[in-house]
């Protein structure tokens, strides 16, 4: 800076111009319009993509999305208008209803947004690319590998079991979201005790996650750890478990050993899983491990053949990111899957009259579940039947393995579908990231009554029914969850079909596919909805396994469910 002459020293003067800028009316004139016409061009051009796709047919009303907000105010006005109960305890459920439709909207406007999608890609093409950045659910590891952060978050945060960590999870929930039984300990001990009643062993199968058996992958000098990454408390809960008399497989250790002795890797770069060698290993110790501890009556050989196939596919944490499909860095992965087969040529089938049963998630649906894209009838189940060469059942439902399970369980016996008929042990697979996350809630075996009037399907026959929403679960945003397909339930009142009015409904629709939100996404409490349903045991075996969001309330489960598609949202 060179003094001014008027200035007796540079001090003065950088005292005396602090804050001044000189702009000239015009420059000002021209920085205000340029800032406008950003500000306003955002939304002004979002109205007009979505008139443009309502003139094509891909929106079903002409009101731009960004009014949708108004919708659910209305509904709360008139909630208000009209308390149902007393009005105070109204009032709060009306304000959560807002809250949550709030946070929605604000969600579907930023997933669904033009401007947004045009850029975001980009960008997180640059902080990945040039940065090593990740985004909000993944990190970049080292060599090309990702990692999903719930899955290093459990590695790396404080015990699961600590009291204070068990004491804010406990106090976690919100208006959209209610606090999760956090301690898995009474959940699992008692499953185990309703089964022991039952003549039946359970077997617990904590599957780890890729940063417990490759840290060497996200940070160097990793390289020559022998031993399984656990989080904290993870030692005191098998522990604890075992002394309650559960009997545990598990396989991290194995899993490490096989690593560091054939130098391959057990689990896929660019995903949350294994790889189908990893899992063929595990399947083989789990039958000996089944053969060891329950005593198995004597059964002809179950004949299955297998056969060997190549896939090609990109990870489900490289989709999370969103970054331009033609960047090669995180791109497909080739695996070899070995996929099971009936004596007489069919894909591999569960047996419900078998004697062991198993219930899982993702890590048993990969290379079984077709919607994953890592193949078909060549899961764990279909490996641990081929290598005991015996009958297996099957309950596996991606996501949520700390309770999906035991649920679907539950409904088929409140149902008068005893899938523990016959059982001599129950094989219970979860990922480990539920111990910090999952909720850990108890479920009960007892069958419940059914209350009356809620429809029932025929199998083969499809119903056009009316109906008002009464509770409706949620949508996750795309690419935030590891699952492309996701399945939402809806409780309906006020059903009629033409002039039979059934009363209530359970009804199971797509609310996500290929990561692609479905128009059942947008549907709130309150709507009025025309549905085609039809039977769930027509579709159960093409749908069940993928990844549902269940309803919070324990009279619903003891019904059977529809499978709903939408014709109008009213």
């Amino acid at each position: 800076m060179v003094q001014h002459p008027k200035y007796s020293s540079r001090e003065e003067q950088a005292l005396a111009e602090a804050g001044r800028t000189a702009i000239s009316p015009a420059q000002k004139r021209l920085l205000v319009a340029v800032f406008l016409f950003i500000i306003f061009s955002v939304p002004v051009s979002q109205q007009v993509i979505d008139l443009r796709a309502y003139l094509n047919g891909a929106r079903s009303t002409p009101v731009p999305q960004c009014y949708d907000i108004f919708g659910s105010a209305f509904s709360a006005l008139k909630q208000v208008c009209r308390p149902a109960g007393h009005p105070i305890k109204c009032l709060f459920s009306v304000n959560r209803r807002l809250l949550r439709d709030m946070r929605s909207y604000e969600n579907t406007l930023e997933d669904s947004s033009f401007i947004g999608q045009a850029v975001r890609p980009s960008i997180q093409y640059i902080m990945t690319r040039w940065l090593g950045a990740g985004n909000d659910k993944t990190y970049c590891g080292r060599s090309q590998w990702l990692f999903y952060r719930s899955d290093i978050d459990y590695a790396v945060n404080h015990g699961f079991l600590d009291t204070g960590v068990m004491k804010r999870r406990a106090t976690a929930g919100n208006e959209t979201t209610a606090a999760p039984h956090p301690d898995p300990r009474p959940a699992i001990i008692a499953f185990n005790t309703e089964l022991a009643v039952r003549g039946i062993k359970l077997i617990l199968l904590p599957t780890p996650v890729k940063p417990v058996i490759h840290p060497e992958k996200f940070a160097p000098g990793l390289e020559n750890v022998k031993t399984p990454v656990q989080n904290s408390s993870y030692r005191n809960f098998i522990k604890d478990i075992e002394s309650a008399g559960v009997l545990v497989f598990d396989p991290a250790q194995k899993l490490i050993h096989n690593k560091l002795e054939n130098k391959k890797d057990q689990f896929l770069s660019g995903d949350t899983h294994w790889r189908p060698e990893a899992m063929g290993f595990c399947a083989r110790l789990l039958g000996d491990f089944i053969r060891e501890n329950v005593s198995l009556p004597p059964l002809p050989p179950a004949g299955y053949t297998a056969a060997m196939t190549n896939i090609v596919q990109r990870g489900d944490i490289a989709a999370m990111l969103k970054i331009p499909g033609g960047w090669g860095k995180y791109g497909p992965e080739n695996v070899a899957i070995r996929q099971i087969f009936e004596p007489d040529g069919r894909a591999w089938q569960p047996a419900r009259e078998a004697d062991i049963l198993v219930l899982g998630d993702s890590f048993a649906n990969i290379y079984s579940l077709g919607n994953m894209g890592w193949g078909a009838n060549a899961g764990l189940v279909e490996q641990l039947s081929y290598e005991m060469d015996r009958k297996i059942d099957r309950i596996t439902v991606n996501d949520n393995g700390a309770w999906a399970g035991r649920e679907f369980l539950m409904r088929e016996l409140a149902g008068g579908k005893d899938r523990l008929a016959g059982k001599r042990a129950v094989i219970w697979q979860f990922a480990v990231r539920e111990l910090t996350e999952g909720e850990w809630k108890l479920i009960a075996l007892k069958p419940a009554g059914r209350p009356e009037r809620f429809l029932k399907v025929p199998s083969g026959l499809e119903f056009i029914v009316n109906g008002e929403i009464k509770e409706i679960t949620r949508a996750p945003r795309p690419g935030s969850v590891p699952y492309a397909d996701h399945i939402i339930a809806v409780h309906l009142s006020n059903v009629s079909a033409g002039t039979n009015q059934s009363g209530q409904a359970l009804v199971y629709m797509f609310s996500m596919t290929n990561n692609v939100l479905t128009k059942a996404a947008g549907l709130r409490a309150g709507n009025t909805v025309s549905l085609r349903l039809r039977s769930w045991l027509d579709v159960s075996a093409k749908y069940e396994r993928i990844n549902r969001t269940d309803l919070d309330n324990p009279d619903l489960l003891a019904q059977e469910p529809c499978w709903g598609e939408l014709i109008t949202d009213k």
